[in-house]
This record gives structure tokens, C-alpha cells and sequence, in this order.
């Protein structure tokens, strides 16, 4: 055999051996015999994990935020609540007024800023007079500005209503973050399929609404949510004030409070009977909800005095 035949030879054998030992392990299982002596017990009875087993939990969640949940439009039209389209009228002109309101004072346009001054809880004294109609509009209008976001909680876990109007499918919410099945408020944090709005849905009912709304986690969070955004408006739809507890703990955390009053339905001494339950130091704003006002000009929104 020649001097070429015997190196091409040697180089076939070479590259055998190389192939022989860059062989993967089948299934996790060492073939060597000399390696498996040298495991230990506990690690030759370590089960086989697949690549789906080794998936983070949380990554199944972090889904949510980074999926946009697809608001239905025509749903809103048809309830006669804003759209994000170029059409004129006068529900998007008396939002307008009221958002700007907020803005300025969240942002420190009207006066000294206040704290928790970009946390806006909208509540109403009793259910059914149109809270979470005016948190989704105001929602939506405040989408509209250039040079800010809008985060849309819904903080009424005991009836939650913004899945439902917004025609979205139900996901993990509030609940599961203060229950800590879901570590990461990002991780409930949906995005929309209108750019500058998000939302935290309500989540699971759940039998102790109350504690949760009261827990130390959920002030943290309210804390948190206005330090890390502090561009964005975090309108939190809350509980109504009378008759139910829950909404008594976000009620001294929010910076401004929308309090829907129903014209025709809400009693005067509800409206009353609600101001004790406020953060003395927020800005208290009264939005007439269903008012048919002569004076065109004229919008349904003022701040309370005292």
C-alpha cells in the first residue's frame, strides 16, 4: 500500500472516530458503560424531560401581554361608546373635556402634582349607573393622545363588566396576580389592538374579593403601577361605594376618583354618603352619566369642593 493509500486510510479512520464520539445521547440515557458507572444512584434514576416539560409556567402567561386581545369595535359602536375613527361627534367632544381635566391634573399641568395624581379610580355610589361605560370612553379617548397611554383595570372583581363589553376573551387577570398564580403583573398586561391602550382584566371570581382588594399586595401594586408608568393613565373601573366593601381600600389609594352620578336614578344623599369614603387629598370629579343637557356647550363633569 502506498504512502497516499495508507494517509487516506488514516484520515477515513479519523473521521469514524470523530463522528463516533460527536454521536448524541439517545434520550438522555449515557451509553458509555465506564460513565455510568461513575453516576451516582440518584442520577441514574433521574426521569427523562422532554423539551415542553422544561417550559417555564410563566411563559404561557407572558403570552397574554405580548398578544394583542382584539377589542371589538362594531360592539362598541352598536352601545353607542367611542371608536377610534376620524367621525366628529359629540360624545368624543365631551370626553375630551373630561380627559384633559385629568391629564392636566395627573401631569402637573394644572397645579402642584399630588400623589398617586396619575391613578384614577372611576367608581359610582350604587351598580348600574354606567361606571364602566365611562372608564371604557374615557379609556378610549385618552388613546387617542399622542404623547401618552392609558392602562384600563378592571378592579370590580366581585361583577366584572369590561370582558364582556369590550367583546374580549375572558383571560388571567387582577385576581390571579394578588392570589400569586401569576408572579409578574406584566405577565396580565394585555396589549390592544388599539396602540396606546392596555388592559388588566378582571380575572376568576373569587370569595374573598374583599381581602384581596385590601391586601398589602394590592396596595404595592397600585404604588408600583404609578412609579414604573409614570407617562401613562391607570384608570382602575372600580366597585360601586355603597353597600359593598371592596372598593374602600382603592378608594384611599387613588390620586383622582371619577364618581358617576346617574342623572334621574342617583340620590343626593348617596353622592353624600360617598365623599367620607374618598382620599381627602385626591381630586374628586362628579361625571353626570346620562344627561340631556338644552345647552349644547354645556358638559356634565365638575370637580366637588367640599
Amino acid at each position: 500500500m502506498g504512502i497516499i493509500e495508507r494517509a487516506l486510510e488514516k484520515k477515513a479512520q479519523q473521521q469514524n472516530k470523530s463522528v463516533s464520539d460527536e454521536q448524541p445521547v439517545n434520550e438522555g440515557i449515557v451509553s458509555d458503560p465506564l460513565l455510568q458507572k461513575q453516576q451516582s444512584p440518584a442520577d441514574q434514576t433521574l426521569p427523562t424531560i422532554s423539551s415542553e416539560d422544561q417550559q417555564p409556567i410563566a411563559e404561557t402567561d407572558r403570552e397574554f401581554e405580548q398578544q394583542a386581545v382584539q377589542i371589538d369595535m362594531d360592539r362598541l359602536r352598536d352601545k353607542g361608546m367611542l371608536v377610534p375613527d376620524l367621525e366628529r361627534n359629540r360624545i368624543k367632544e365631551e370626553y375630551r373635556v373630561i380627559k384633559r381635566r385629568l391629564l392636566n391634573t395627573a401631569f402637573n399641568v394644572a397645579g402642584p402634582l399630588a400623589d398617586n395624581a396619575n391613578l384614577v379610580m372611576v367608581t359610582s355610589a350604587n351598580p348600574s349607573e354606567g361606571k364602566s361605560f365611562n372608564a371604557i370612553n374615557l379609556a378610549m379617548s385618552i388613546a387617542h393622545e399622542q404623547d401618552r397611554t392609558v392602562l384600563l383595570v378592571d378592579a370590580d372583581v366581585v361583577k366584572p363588566s369590561l370582558t364582556k363589553e369590550l367583546g374580549i376573551e375572558p383571560r388571567p387577570g387582577l385576581v390571579e396576580y394578588l392570589l400569586g398564580k401569576v408572579e409578574d403583573i406584566g405577565d396580565v398586561i394585555c396589549n390592544t389592538n388599539i396602540p396606546r391602550l392596555k388592559i388588566i382584566q378582571a380575572g376568576q371570581s373569587h370569595h374573598l374579593t374583599s381581602e384581596l382588594l385590601a391586601s398589602d399586595k394590592m396596595r404595592a401594586l397600585v404604588s408600583e403601577l404609578g412609579a414604573r408608568y409614570p407617562d401613562r393613565l391607570v384608570l382602575f373601573d372600580s366597585p360601586p361605594l355603597l353597600g359593598v366593601t371592596e372598593a374602600h381600600a382603592m378608594a384611599q389609594l387613588a390620586g383622582q376618583t371619577v364618581l358617576v352620578v346617574s342623572q334621574g336614578r342617583t340620590l343626593k344623599k348617596d353622592v353624600q354618603a360617598c365623599i367620607p369614603l374618598l382620599n381627602p387629598d385626591s381630586a374628586v370629579g362628579l361625571l353626570m352619566n346620562r344627561a340631556k343637557p338644552k345647552d349644547k356647550k354645556y358638559y356634565a363633569y365638575g370637580y366637588y369642593n367640599g
